[in-house]
């Protein structure tokens, strides 16, 4: 995939904006747990590849993961957390200048969708509470 191996290398250098650098141990965790979500994306499932980005997120805090945990989520169906993993690539990561309005773009559009799950979902409530109340 486009996105792995820029990444794959970019979990190794540690980063800059982090408070404290992860440890060795750390950063070796990430990568293998960066592998295994490649390896679970690259098959389809996005569940196990998302948890493992995360987790090698929370191990290592380095932000460009996050583009990764967004990419599993949404496929996953996932859509509010996938929104807020690209929000914090978007602030956080270091996506190329010519990549940024593209994403941009990507997350208005993700806003958008999950606008429109919680408006189908409020109306099938509503319609259920309609049906039960003249049902009785």
């Amino acid at each position: 995939m486009r996105w792995s191996l820029p990444l794959a290398l970019a979990l190794f250098v540690p980063a800059v904006a982090s408070a404290q650098a992860p440890s060795e141990d750390a950063i070796r965790q990430g990568g293998e747990l960066f592998d295994q979500g490649t390896l679970a994306f690259e098959r389809g499932d996005y569940g196990e590849a998302a948890d493992a980005f995360q987790r090698a997120y929370e191990l290592t805090h380095h932000p460009d993961l996050l583009y990764n945990v967004y990419s599993a989520q949404e496929r996953n169906g996932q859509l509010e957390v996938a929104a807020t993993a690209l929000e914090g690539y978007l602030r956080d990561g270091s996506p190329e200048a010519a990549r940024r309005g593209a994403l941009e773009l990507r997350l208005a559009r993700l806003r958008e969708r999950i606008a429109t799950q919680r408006a189908e979902a409020a109306e099938r409530l509503a319609a259920a509470s309609r049906e039960r109340a003249e049902a009785a």
